[in-house]
């Protein structure tokens, strides 16, 4: 069976995540931990810059918000090495789905709608109709 998501929001410090696992649908509003990575004397070498020349650490915090209020009031500093993605849905969405995403189309629902309304001289139609067929996959 296939876990994906299908839908990924930030809501304040929380995620809205809607998908599907093994099949189910699911909704999850989650508090969201970021991660961002900084230079340390402490460095086990676990962890490096793209260009390998500084080794670096983790930071979690506990809030989105933290997060960027440590990622603005720093990103001026000289000589202060301040790295990861801080783009927080990006960030979740790799936690969850580390490897390839695999889903089954016909698990998801899709809808799509064509609204024409007549908007002349004489305004909406007290008879309109809004018509909404199933589209076969």
């Amino acid at each position: 069976m296939s876990n994906f998501y299908t839908s990924v929001e930030r809501y304040g410090n929380t995620i809205l995540w809607r998908g599907y696992n093994n099949g189910e649908r699911f909704s999850h509003k989650v508090p969201f931990k970021p991660s961002l990575f900084m230079s340390s004397k402490n460095a086990t070498g676990k962890f490096a810059t793209l260009n390998e020349q500084i080794e670096v650490e983790p930071k979690k915090f506990d809030t989105m918000k933290e997060a960027k209020e440590f990622s603005e009031q720093y990103k001026d500093m000289p000589n202060f090495n301040l790295c990861g993605n801080t783009n927080f849905i990006q960030q979740f969405i790799q936690e969850r789905y580390p490897d390839d995403i695999e889903f089954n189309i016909h698990d998801i629902n899709i809808a799509s709608f064509d609204i024409e309304v007549d908007i002349s001289d004489d305004g909406y139609k007290d008879d309109h109709v809004i018509k909404v067929r199933k589209k076969q996959i």
